[in-house]
């Protein structure tokens, strides 16, 4: 290491003004991160961006990745530093609402080094925050005579109102920060909503509507018409069906579907059978999730109107919206159109190849095959099914469709053929929402269900009302409700694509519960006859538990010594769903 560049890092230095330090090069020194000859294995997803596109090595060996595509859904974000003498006290962060996702917390070189930090985001808002622990900003060097500065970009365009001399730290809001709260209007709506408010306004409107509400209120008024409407509701309170959303209902018995964007972005589109992208050379890619996690021996195929067209699948996780392709990922694989090869990576995201005996072809798909952790694809000569790495064993997957070069392709078929209702499509079954009911946009019978409450009202006593949640149960996850009354109950189910038409506390073999009002867990034999299992301290009208699929079991919340009550045997190993039940008039919510 030069004199020179030994100055650059040190964090106190009497400085020799006849001295001329270069402390933007970083060649030959310990800090180089590349150079003429190697990237030292970066990539563009080191970055969070896309795996198309290679980060380049700049004259003075630091990696420049604005040269990386930006993922389809996500931003650019360029911090551009001009540091003076105490560089190394500089740090910075972005974070959204709780989570830091991207920090410095290294130690830049002083004496007028240019430095460029390049990343990629998903859309939305976040804070980036520049510190300075000499609580003096950047703008001076201890001689007042040198000048720091930063600059921040998005999508290449700055933000306007940095300022370098800012003491201890600067936030600016970065990203799509645009959207406020609404504020009501002043004067009445001529169209009002189609569906009753679950609470009563403060200040209720002097003046009625034009328009009559489509659906009745579930409550009655407190303060009643004294004379009829002009105009009558066209749908009335009793004997009818409920009419579900589809998408407050995550089902393995749909058909399976790419996630559906309702818009057009950077020349890529998603619907519910195809996906494309146009403009952009090459290597501009479009990869798209499609709707909920993949069956054993389900297969997935995809036809593209040319050879730049893959499938593969990855592990499904919370993480998985923000970071999957087919290529250069440790948790997905997939094939390409124009490649006789299975695409992995390793755990550090290193590219290796499987031979897959099978044509360049426009039409791309697998068979999943669970069991045996193997994938056989649709155009193997031999249909040998080829083994998926170590890790993807047991963990649920999602296939994955991807195009590039100007290329579209649409789903052709789904071999497991289940007769289903035709449900919105827009929504893609997740394990990371949270729980909540499924959700129908109408009253029936005195009945209603929205996403955190259910409830019966103007019924006879025996009457019940019992609905499905959003979603499977996670392992070790907890679901609690809280009723008006005692009379509500909760419990689980084995998930089936027969279970929207068959399910109930007491009295189905695939199904058990608690009620509020006594102090049991029940559950059916095969035969149908019932038994219970003493299980909490005292009735209560909050009623919940933690579901153990390890050891098939689950906790009440109020259990005795907290003991995990054994599921029956056939539970063993199956997803299920929680169920809650209310009779007697009475509501319950989801806490």
């Amino acid at each position: 290491m030069t004199p020179q560049r030994f100055m650059c890092s040190l964090h106190s230095l009497e400085e020799d003004i006849s001295v001329i330090l270069d402390c933007s090069n970083y060649c030959g020194t310990v800090d180089e991160e590349c150079n003429s000859e190697s990237l030292r294995g970066a990539t563009c997803l080191d970055v969070g961006c896309s795996e198309f596109g290679i980060p380049q090595c700049t004259s003075n060996c630091r990696l420049d990745f604005s040269t990386c595509d930006v993922s389809d859904g996500k931003i650019s974000f360029r911090f551009d530093l001009q540091t003076v003498d105490r560089a190394h006290e500089t740090r910075w962060e972005i974070r959204d609402d709780s989570t830091s996702l991207w920090s410095y917390d290294g130690s830049y070189r002083n004496y007028d080094a240019f430095i460029t930090e390049f990343r990629c985001l998903r859309e939305g808002c976040y804070i980036f925050e520049l510190f300075d622990e000499g609580n003096d900003g950047i703008c001076c060097g201890t001689d007042g005579l040198k000048f720091g500065n930063y600059s921040v970009f998005i999508n290449e365009e700055p933000i306007t109102d940095t300022q370098p001399n800012f003491g201890s730290s600067t936030t600016h809001n970065i990203g799509n920060c645009t959207l406020l709260p609404l504020k009501p209007t002043e004067m009445p709506s001529q169209l009002p909503s189609s569906m009753p408010s679950q609470i009563l306004s403060e200040n209720p409107s002097n003046i009625p509507s034009e328009y009559a509400s489509q659906i009745p209120s579930k409550e009655l008024s407190l303060h009643p018409s004294q004379k009829p409407s002009s105009i009558p509701s066209m749908i009335p309170t009793e004997d009818m069906d409920p009419i579900y959303i589809a998408s407050s209902y995550d089902s393995q018995c749909r058909p399976l579907f790419f996630r559906v964007s309702d818009n057009t972005w950077s020349g890529k589109f998603s619907t519910n059978n195809e996906i494309g992208v146009s403009g952009g050379g090459w290597n501009y890619v479009h990869a798209e999730l499609t709707s909920r996690i993949l069956d054993d021996e389900e297969t997935f195929t995809i036809v593209g109107d040319k050879s730049q067209v893959g499938a593969g699948l990855c592990i499904d996780s919370c993480n998985l919206e923000s970071n999957f392709g087919i290529r250069f990922r440790y948790n997905c694989v997939g094939f390409y159109g124009n490649r006789a090869e299975l695409l992995a990576a390793d755990s550090n995201d290193v590219e290796y190849t499987v031979p897959v005996d099978k044509p360049d072809s426009n039409t791309q798909g697998f068979t999943y095959d669970r069991a045996n952790n193997c994938v056989t694809h649709i155009g193997s000569a031999s249909q040998t099914c080829t083994a998926l790495p170590a890790h993807f064993n047991g963990n649920p997957v999602r296939a994955i469709g991807q195009v590039w070069n100007s290329a579209s392709a649409i789903v052709s078929s789904n071999r497991r053929m289940v007769q289903v209702p035709s449900y919105n499509s827009t929504s893609w079954n997740s394990q990371c929402r949270e729980i909540e009911f499924r959700i129908s946009e109408n009253t029936w019978k005195g009945r209603w269900s929205n996403s955190t409450q259910i409830g019966i009202t103007n019924r006879p006593a025996d009457k019940t009302h019992i609905e499905l949640t959003s979603r499977r149960l996670n392992d070790g996850e907890v679901i609690s409700v809280v009723g008006s009354s005692e009379f509500v109950g909760i419990g689980l189910c084995i998930d089936s694509c027969a279970l929207e038409s068959n399910y109930r506390i007491k009295g189905e073999y695939n199904c058990v519960g608690f009620f509020g009002n006594d102090t049991v867990m029940w559950a059916t034999h095969l035969s149908g006859s019932e038994y219970s299992v003493s299980v909490v301290n005292k009735p209560s009208k909050i009623q919940g538990f933690s579901y153990d699929h390890v050891n098939s079991c689950i906790t009440h919340i109020d259990a005795i010594n907290g003991s995990c009550t054994s599921l029956p045997s056939h539970f063993d190993g199956q997803p299920v769903r929680a169920i809650v039940q209310v009779w007697n008039n009475t509501f319950a919510d989801i806490v």
